[in-house]
């Protein structure tokens, strides 16, 4: 069922799943949107495999994951026709509450509940993940008055595996562990350590700031003495830092956890440090808003490194002490320089930025 799929929140209050596999890409549309006045739309489009009504009066995307088989934890892209996956949205009444829904089901699992002691404003930026152990469900969520806060349910993933063999409905009860208010604007964008242990997450702001976060897990237990959630739940931030540029966002943290870069409202694609949160680079080439951004996952853990590298041909040198006879492996044909070119294209961390002059820029950097 989720072979390859596309996701699409778009302002008709509808989320759509469409499917699309390799085969796809050369029968499917490939006109511009700017582009369909002088040219007529082109191709076939992606088989759509479900459209849920969602709220669209809000400026907040969804954020989604996979549910894990008994057998272990599915990730973002994993590619099984079994795959289940929980979505999370704006609620429909409410835009300080967040709707949960099941697919393939289509069902709306559960709310979350908007604060009843401070006025948050509409959820701006929302981040969902299941941790390691495979129990519980996270949810990090962003909002209009510069808050940040992270809900779990405990046990969540169990319950609903159970309940779906028992077609039964599984209850819900989230907890507040986090909760800061560090931006003095709306949160426009967030995004979660793209490692294994999710032990943080930065967001940023309308205002100049770019503020990272811990993640706190669910204690082993409920504590009993514990009266006001959110008081427990208030904490300090691990780092922020005035950037002096407002209005980024876009923030998508690259696959090795090294860097991230958000979209200005400036033009501009800003890199930084994940560690010293200081910026290493500013990408110039539009002309107008940039909004988005995302990195290609590179999955260096997958195979030999030491011999992609030698297929890709750099640094593959061999002496021969006795004669200083040095051999590089080079290509020898179009079929091995083709194979070069393509090893390398998947190895690089390439950014794609997209802006409201309606283009796509494409860079490679560190």
């Amino acid at each position: 069922m989720y072979r390859l799929t596309s996701h699409r929140h778009g302002r008709d209050h509808k989320l759509c799943v469409w499917r699309l596999n390799e085969k796809d890409e050369d029968i499917v549309g490939k006109i511009l949107p700017l582009d369909t006045q002088n040219h007529p739309q082109d191709g076939n489009k992606p088989w759509m495999l479900h459209s849920l009504s969602v709220n669209a009066l809000n400026f907040c995307g969804f954020a989604y994951c996979f549910l894990p088989h008994r057998g272990g934890i599915e990730s973002k892209d994993a590619i099984n026709a079994e795959n289940q996956m929980l979505l999370a949205v704006p609620n429909a009444l409410n835009t300080g509450g967040l709707d949960i829904f099941h697919l393939p089901s289509e069902k709306r699992l559960c709310v979350i509940s908007p604060e009843t002691e401070v006025n948050t404003g509409m959820a701006m930026a929302l981040e969902m993940f299941i941790p390691p152990e495979g129990e519980d469900l996270y949810i990090i969520s962003g909002y209009e008055d510069g808050s940040a806060m992270v809900h779990a349910c405990r046990g969540a993933i169990n319950r609903l595996l159970i309940a779906e063999e028992d077609n039964s409905n599984p209850s819900w009860n989230w907890e507040l562990l986090y909760t800061n208010r560090s931006h003095s604007q709306p949160i426009l964008s967030l995004d979660t350590s793209p490692s294994s242990e999710r032990k943080c997450f930065v967001t940023s702001s309308a205002d100049a700031m770019v503020v990272k976060h811990p993640i706190p897990r669910l204690p082993p237990t409920l504590e009993p003495d514990v009266t006001n959630i959110r008081s427990a739940a208030e904490s300090a931030h691990l780092k922020a830092v005035n950037t002096k540029h407002s209005g980024q966002q876009g923030l998508r943290i690259r696959s090795d956890d090294r860097i991230f870069a958000t979209a200005g409202w400036d033009n501009r694609i800003r890199v930084y440090s994940c560690k010293s949160m200081k910026e290493l680079a500013v990408l110039k080439w539009h002309k107008e808003g940039c909004y988005s951004i995302a990195f290609a996952q590179v999955k260096m853990d997958t195979g030999d490194i030491g011999t992609t590298r030698d297929a890709i041909g750099t640094n593959t040198i061999q002496e021969n002490k006795s004669t200083n006879l040095t051999i590089r492996n080079e290509p020898r044909s179009l079929a091995e320089i083709k194979q070069q070119r393509s090893i390398k294209a998947q190895l690089t961390h390439w950014i794609a930025a997209g802006s409201k002059d309606g283009k796509v820029s494409l860079w490679d950097i560190y």
